[in-house]
């Protein structure tokens, strides 16, 4: 964790701040009213753009990523499969076995309010806490984060974790406590699985499929 906070500012502390933020909405605001007032806010882009980009936190994106990730070194993608199926199990112990009653805001707020609802977009009714989406998203980009050198790189995969996990609220689909719980969980399952990769030392997971095609040109 120590190393995660270090070596990955750009993604941490940003991170930790919008952590402290949300944090201090759900422990003002009940979940309703957060709710609420951010369905208020909703325009025929963002529509499209939150509708189209909370599956880029789907488990179909995974491929993907995985080959994003052996271009650069085995070892992330390899990271990716394990904290990928790791928060996916966390999630699922967490939704089925102890959250099983919680539902989504649709349900929740029927008789309260009526929301916004992006068209196209089908409403789920149950098993809302925490949010699979933002786990894995925050799963997958904190994996990017180790994998970039750069720090814009890495502020721009917390970006892209926060657009996921933003548009399962946008589109009703959880609270804001949902995606929050489902960030630190991706966080925690990432930077522990990060250390454990890291005491494994081997000359293949150390290259990248990139190596692997030019020794296959000579």
């Amino acid at each position: 964790m120590k190393e995660f906070f270090t070596q990955q500012k750009w993604f941490s502390y940003p991170y930790l701040l919008l952590l402290l933020f949300c944090s201090y909405c759900i422990a003002v605001y009940t979940k309703a009213e957060i709710h609420i007032f951010i369905n208020q806010f909703h325009s025929p882009v963002a529509d499209v753009f939150f509708r189209y980009i909370t599956y880029m936190g789907d488990g179909i994106f995974i491929p993907i990523y995985f080959i994003m990730l052996a271009m650069i070194r085995y070892r992330y993608a390899l990271l990716l499969v394990m904290v990928f199926l790791l928060s996916g199990l966390v999630v699922q112990i967490l939704k089925r076995g102890f959250f099983s009653d919680v539902v989504r805001p649709t349900e929740y707020l029927k008789d309260m309010y009526t929301l916004y609802l992006v068209p196209g977009v089908k409403q789920h009714c149950c098993k809302s806490f925490p949010s699979g989406h933002t786990a894995t998203a925050f799963s997958v980009m904190v994996c990017f984060a180790f994998a970039f050198k750069s720090n814009v790189a890495r502020f721009l995969s917390l970006t892209m974790a926060c657009l996921i996990a933003f548009s399962r609220v946008y589109l009703s689909q959880h609270f804001l406590v949902d995606i929050v719980v489902g960030s630190i969980i991706g966080v925690l399952v990432s930077v522990y699985g990060n250390y454990f990769f890291g005491k494994v030392q081997n000359t293949w997971i150390d290259s990248n499929f990139m190596e692997y095609l030019k020794r296959k040109r000579k």
